[in-house]
């Protein structure tokens, strides 16, 4: 699961990587959240895409660790 945000001075090497790692054969998701900035997931309380996005990495997180997924 790569995570990037439309204003994120990280997000070209986010969705590098995660084009690289599907590229590469590993089951990757790469997600984008538009109008957002980086550490966005952290204002929970304030923005939708906030608890979007931290639903979508706990979803991910749950698939991979539970197993049988």
């Amino acid at each position: 699961m790569v995570l990037t945000a439309e204003y994120d001075p990280l997000r070209d090497e986010g969705q590098e990587y995660g084009r690289r790692l599907q590229a590469a054969g590993v089951p990757a998701t790469v997600s984008r959240y538009d109008g957002m900035i980086h550490g966005f997931t952290f204002f929970t309380k304030v923005l939708l895409a906030s608890r979007e996005g931290r639903t979508e990495v706990i979803a991910a997180l749950r698939r991979a660790f539970t197993p049988g997924a």
